[in-house]
């Protein structure tokens, strides 16, 4: 990523889901990889600390709960990359 786009991917391995929260809130998404290097991208979230996880294999959009996306993400050890780009 770093050789083919301008800007920089960030390992953010380990952060908790209220500090990924704030590169979703700068507008860039974080890739979450998962069981078997499954991907999904959080894409957003609510007034209501729900987070918004578009699914690529599925090409859906779901709606989960913080603390419920929490456990699911700590029981992979927070497996967090984003891109900001140079500005």
């Amino acid at each position: 990523l770093n050789e083919a786009c301008s800007g920089g991917a960030l390992n953010l391995q380990g952060c908790s889901i209220n500090q990924i929260l704030y590169y979703v809130d700068q507008g860039y998404p974080v890739l979450a990889l998962t069981e078997g290097n499954r991907a999904e991208l959080i894409v957003g979230y609510d007034a209501y600390t729900n987070l918004i996880i578009y699914d690529p294999l599925t090409g859906t959009t779901y709606v989960t709960a913080q603390d419920t996306a929490e456990a699911y993400y700590a029981s992979y050890g927070y497996p967090f990359v984003s891109w900001v780009q140079n500005r």
